[in-house]
């Protein structure tokens, strides 16, 4: 398999995997940013950048990861 798509089979696994279990993830990283690999949670943080380093020092690459924000319940955000 290529990079590429082993990249995006493992994006869209983490992805499923944030949807199934967003409740409880919500309840224990409200208002935070959290990087997922392999359907867990790596690294948390209030600020993005903070996330990333500690994704670096893991020895992933964050882009190959995963980095989601988690509002509060019941906060709307507009984009």
């Amino acid at each position: 398999m290529s990079e590429e798509l082993q990249f995006m089979t493992e994006v869209q696994n983490d992805s499923q995997w944030l949807e199934d279990n967003y409740n409880k993830i919500q309840e224990k990283y409200p208002n935070k940013f959290v990087a997922i690999a392999s359907q867990k949670i790596i690294a948390s943080g209030d600020k993005v950048e903070n996330v990333i380093k500690a994704v670096k020092e893991t020895g992933r690459n964050p882009a190959m990861v995963l980095i989601e924000f988690i509002p509060e319940k019941g906060l709307i955000l507009i984009l």
